[in-house]
């Protein structure tokens, strides 16, 4: 995983001067985006006073760091009402384990990757795009500390309880139990189905690997016409509609 780390923080490196966030794109975003190095952690407000909803939790190479990255922006672990996983891989959802048992975090999760968290393994890569995916996926760790999510969902769910005026959509593009967070603000939380690319972070290009290309594409578009207009990836990003649009216009 170390080796992962060195290879990401160098490009991250080379993007920087390229970076924006989603205020560029949208000027009243409230979203705290917590950059690892890995992958995006994301901080929603709720309109229960000082609550938050997390949204992945990163790799659990990262659980010495994860706390005081939180507290970082001025949130106390404590104060999240639920923690929502984007799919079963080890770097979004390594920490899943440690969030619940010292902090009683509730994990939600998308029933389609239950083996994959009860396991605490992630199966052979998915389907590679490019040269670069190839060679990424030897570096890859697929395991991590195994957890039952407190609640797993396999259709479309309100997130009002949470207080949070939006939805958790479930997606079978990136793996079979991806989840998507839709905000009436227009904001869309898209997990792997997109990513920024490793020459400007905020410009859209494919995921390295996805379960199914096409219908990743399909959904994006279904975003991208409702009106979405800020993408929040697990990698690099954000990003916005029109070059959303442009990769989901691609046919495979």
């Amino acid at each position: 995983m170390k080796k992962i780390v060195f290879i990401i923080l160098i490009l991250q490196f080379y993007c920087k001067s390229l970076d924006s966030n989603a205020k560029t794109i949208l000027k009243d975003s409230k979203v705290i985006t917590i950059d690892t190095g890995i992958a995006n952690l994301y901080l929603i407000p709720s309109k229960i006073q000082d609550k938050w909803i997390l949204i992945d939790n990163g790799d659990s190479s990262d659980e010495k760091d994860l706390i005081p990255r939180l507290k970082a922006v001025g949130v106390n672990p404590e104060n999240i009402l639920v923690n929502i996983i984007t799919h079963g891989h080890a770097d979004h959802g390594g920490n899943s384990k440690y969030l619940q048992s010292k902090f009683s975090i509730p994990i939600l999760a998308g029933l389609g990757d239950k083996a994959m968290h009860e396991s605490g393994h992630n199966p052979e890569v998915l389907n590679a795009k490019g040269l670069f995916a190839h060679i990424l996926k030897w570096f890859l760790n697929p395991n991590f500390s195994a957890y039952t999510a407190d609640l797993y969902i396999s259709k479309t769910m309100s997130l009002e309880k949470y207080g949070i005026e939006g939805k958790v959509v479930p997606s079978k593009s990136h793996t079979p139990g991806s989840l998507i967070m839709l905000l009436d603000t227009k904001e869309a939380f898209v997990g792997d189905l997109i990513r920024g690319s490793l020459g400007n972070k905020n410009q859209a290009t494919e995921h390295f690997y996805m379960d199914d290309f096409e219908l990743a594409h399909n959904d994006l578009l279904a975003y991208v016409n409702e009106g979405y207009v800020v993408f929040y990836p697990g990698h690099w990003g954000p990003l916005d509609a029109t070059g959303v649009k442009e990769v989901a216009d691609t046919k495979h």
